[in-house]
């Protein structure tokens, strides 16, 4: 600790404000602000209903697909990947449309996603999901409704 550099602590101008003041005024300026602001409302926008939508995927993709849940398992996964190319990729999309310009389009293209699960069962549902099905009653032997925690005689046919 005696290497660490000593940095001088301006003297406080008046008297000590409070947390609840300081939080007050910092809110004021991110409102106010021409950027911060609405980058902040989009940024709480987009965080509250993604929040919702993950919470929901896999409740729409078993309860209303009957998608088995090692296909939930999958499909949720796949996030992690569209993460990696999306990051990818963000640079060159930058270069080519500006910043302004590719926010906005991502912004009128996230629903656009959202809206296929929405359509999952007019577009096909559980059909659609049906080859990933196979596979994986190839990989695990056939038995899509067992579940590996129970003893053999506890199963639901």
């Amino acid at each position: 600790m005696a290497t660490l550099p000593q940095v001088a602590h301006p003297a406080q101008e008046g008297p000590r404000r409070g947390v609840g003041e300081m939080i007050r005024e910092g809110w004021r300026y991110v409102v106010r602000h021409p950027v911060i602001g609405p980058c902040a409302a989009d940024a709480t926008a987009v965080n509250f209903v993604c929040g919702g939508l993950m919470a929901l995927t896999p409740v729409f993709l078993a309860g209303t697909l009957d998608a088995p849940p090692a296909l939930v398992g999958a499909l949720i996964a796949t996030e992690g990947l569209g993460t990696l190319v999306g990051a990818a990729l963000t640079p060159r999309i930058v270069a080519r449309l500006g910043s302004g310009r590719a926010l906005r389009r991502a912004a009128v293209a996230a629903p656009c996603f959202a809206a296929l699960l929405a359509a999952g069962r007019t577009l096909g549902g559980t059909r659609s999901l049906r080859p990933g099905q196979r596979r994986l009653r190839r990989v695990r032997g056939g038995d899509e409704h067992r579940d590996p925690d129970l003893p053999a005689d506890r199963h639901t046919p």
